[in-house]
């Protein structure tokens, strides 16, 4: 998806679009697969602005993207949160020591599929991540 796509998603649904709103697209779209956190895109959108865009932006921004289907955020534990485009449903493995977040497609989550149905639960597993440490920093 394009930052003018999500752009449009959101003037469709009547949500006024701004430089700093588009500058957050611009700058979630530009990180691609990569998981950033809140200040990290601030940093990205506010330089495409050539302006101070204020967290507090960002984050009223990410959650209208989440609102739209456009975004997810995770919570990674003690690290906060981090931010990437919408895509398939999957789970998250965190590094705690180095930052390495690996997507985990939901197959290969076979045992809790199975936990979730025996107890009729149903789980949003886009805020889903295992916290931990990567091999390297076992």
């Amino acid at each position: 998806m394009t930052a003018d796509e999500m752009v449009e998603t959101l003037r469709s649904a009547g949500v006024r679009i701004t430089r700093p709103r588009r500058a957050i697209c611009e700058a979630l779209v530009s990180s691609g697969t990569e998981h950033v956190d809140i200040a990290t895109l601030a940093k990205r959108a506010s330089e495409l602005v050539d302006d101070h865009l204020d967290v507090s932006t960002v984050y009223r921004t990410v959650d209208l993207l989440e609102e739209h289907g456009l975004a997810h955020h995770v919570h990674l534990g003690h690290s906060g949160s981090i931010v990437h485009m919408a895509q398939e449903r999957h789970h998250h493995l965190a590094c705690e020591v180095c930052g390495r977040t690996v997507d985990v497609p939901l197959s290969e989550i076979g045992g809790l599929s199975d936990l979730l149905q025996r107890h009729q639960f149903g789980a949003d597993s886009v805020h889903f991540a295992v916290v931990g440490r990567c091999k390297v920093h076992e």
